[in-house]
């Protein structure tokens, strides 16, 4: 088999090909982020290509690659915090302790998870799971239903009721919203918020999730411990430094 190597030409040509299309989408990256501050880095980065010093180019790219990552986990987690904030607002005029846990929660995956003898997740990641179950259950609860439970009064839903009952499910949901897209910006993929809301929402066993089979749902709980984690860090209930989980 004869084996064809390029020439040192070629190769240059190919490496200036392959840094210019990254340079473009790095660009279109940096234009698309207002106020990032990165448009004069990607014009360096371009007088470097045509220097043809790319290892310079490469170092520059990966470092504004890392700056943008860094944007838009701080614009997550700060749309998150908003959201929470709502949420809590919310819950607070209707006279509801913030993040009430387990009212709404039938046994289910999540409930068999946590209640496995010897402890498989670890207490901030159980409070992590309920807060999110309960979240969950709330705001898919049905909203004429809702409101007539929590018309402790009785009588007929008032207007002004069903309006206050519709806008807390709309905060809920953008709280568990926000919690999707942290994780999602995090890993880069939306798989990790899928096992959390199949299992601690949907109640799926992670056996359920692995087809039955045992060592596939074993790595489905190494993976949804992850998730858990991060909600925590969302939720901002992950411990402190030097705190015990």
């Amino acid at each position: 088999m004869t084996t064809i190597k390029a020439t040192a030409a070629q190769s240059i040509a190919l490496e200036r090909r392959r840094l210019t299309d990254r340079a473009a989408l790095v660009r279109g990256r940096v234009e698309a982020t207002p106020g990032c501050n990165l448009l004069p880095k990607i014009a360096n980065v371009e007088n470097r290509l045509r220097l043809m010093q790319f290892a310079v180019a490469k170092t520059l790219l990966d470092e504004i690659d890392d700056t943008l990552d860094g944007l838009r986990r701080k614009a997550a987690e700060s749309e998150l915090a908003q959201a929470i904030r709502q949420q809590d607002e919310l819950l607070a005029e209707r006279g509801v302790e913030t993040f009430e846990v387990g009212a709404v929660r039938a046994r289910d995956g999540w409930q068999w998870l946590t209640s496995r003898k010897p402890a498989r997740l670890s207490a901030v990641q159980i409070a992590t799971g309920d807060r999110y179950a309960a979240l969950h259950a709330s705001a898919h609860r049905d909203g004429l239903s809702t409101s007539a439970n929590d018309n402790a009064g009785g009588g007929d839903l008032t207007v002004q009721q069903v309006m206050a009952a519709a806008e807390l499910r709309h905060a809920q949901r953008q709280v568990l919203a926000a919690v999707h897209a942290h994780i999602a910006g995090a890993t880069g993929s939306d798989r990790l918020a899928g096992l959390l809301e199949a299992i601690c929402g949907r109640g799926a066993t992670p056996r359920q999730l692995a087809g039955n089979d045992d060592r596939r749902a074993a790595a489905v709980e190494v993976e949804l411990r992850l998730a858990l984690d991060m909600a925590s860090v969302a939720f901002k209930m992950a411990p402190r430094m030097g705190e015990a989980a």
